[in-house]
């Protein structure tokens, strides 16, 4: 009989960001293999040919904001998931931290660590308390799941640490899923790109800061996304050649009009946008915080403080910028030999066969 695997998400097929399009390259993989069921709190999404499900939305905290973590899994757990998606299941993979207790009766449990979630709340603003409400969930997980996937070698320590289980040796399989086409970057103004959700952790802030300071150079800039901090960051635009494109769905009409991505985020557990800007050969300049790094030339990595100087002289100098790109070409093609599905698929296999 075909093994049933149910996927457990806050976000849905159709959703945009990082969790979402792992998600999507997964279910593709493993829809002609495996008997998929994506539950998530987003409607269904077109275009599929697996099982779609959607959950109840989470109640808002209200009073409770100080414990939102923990209101938020008990109040999964209270309404448990519809009657038989679990015991029907032969393997549960949960990318949502906080259905950490609603799965409490799964046969088979993975868990799909999207990111260190206690540092990412942290580099959003989150004080101890609510970061290690975070921790425990993440342990929770760790301690039932037959196998736990994380993004980098740095997501797997930080999920040690902050987790309390020195012992835990996740899978690491870089989400390096294949893209568009690598094309040349088109002639005229050079546009610069920034990709990700406006919040505060991303650091935005730093980009408007960059275009301010390279004001003298004939380069006009897009961000990429949406979220809490889009207005004030307008704001703090406003009379820079800064354009908004909110949320797109695929960064790959940016990127081919794109001559750098710059992504100056103090924490990433990867960095998705880094690695789609690589593989269709543009240059990047992102933080040593984001786990991409691991799969990136060192001349791609740069401290906050260097960042204004790197990106003037990928600007100014054509041979240097072409050699970057050739560099950024080269890593594309090194990562992609890693499958990420295949690797995922193999996880899927051991813990079955438990």
């Amino acid at each position: 009989m075909t093994p049933r695997i149910l996927l457990l998400n806050n976000q849905g097929l159709a959703a945009v960001g990082g969790g979402p399009s792992i998600m999507r390259h997964l279910v593709r993989h493993l829809a002609g293999r495996y008997r998929v069921t994506v539950a998530s709190q987003d409607d269904p999404a077109p275009g599929w040919d697996v099982a779609q499900m959607r959950l109840g939305a989470p109640p808002a905290a209200g009073r409770l904001w100080r414990v939102a973590p923990l209101h938020r899994a008990w109040s999964m757990r209270r309404a448990g998931l519809p009657a038989g998606l679990l015991e029907d299941a032969d393997l549960v993979v949960v990318l949502d931290v906080h259905a950490g207790l609603a799965v409490r009766g799964a046969r088979r449990l993975v868990y799909v660590s999207l990111s260190c979630v206690p540092l990412q709340e942290r580099a959003m603003g989150a004080g101890l308390p609510m970061m290690l409400q975070y921790a425990w969930l993440e342990r929770i997980l760790a301690q039932r799941a037959g196998a736990v996937i994380v993004s980098s070698r740095a997501h797997a320590a930080d999920l040690r640490r902050w987790t309390g289980l020195p012992g835990l040796v996740p899978v690491v399989l870089h989400p390096v899923l294949p893209g568009g086409a690598v094309s040349e970057p088109p002639g005229g103004v050079m546009m610069i790109l920034a990709a990700g959700r406006l919040v505060v952790g991303k650091r935005f802030d730093a980009v408007i800061d960059l275009a301010r300071r390279l004001r003298d150079l004939p380069v006009r800039w897009v961000i990429a996304g949406d979220g809490p901090e889009r207005g004030a960051l307008e704001a703090a635009a406003a009379g820079l050649p800064v354009r908004f494109a909110g949320a797109v769905p695929d960064l790959a009409g940016l990127l081919a009009e794109a001559s750098v991505l710059v992504h100056p985020s103090p924490y990433e557990s990867f960095g998705m946008a880094v690695f789609e800007a690589v593989q269709a050969g543009r240059p990047v300049l992102c933080g040593p915080g984001a786990g991409v790094r691991e799969v990136l030339p060192d001349a791609f990595v740069v401290e906050a403080g260097a960042m204004e100087a790197s990106l003037r002289r990928l600007v100014t100098d054509p041979a240097h910028r072409a050699a970057m790109e050739r560099l950024a070409r080269h890593a594309g093609r090194q990562a992609l030999a890693t499958d990420y599905a295949g690797g995922f698929e193999a996880v899927v296999r051991a813990v079955l066969a438990e």
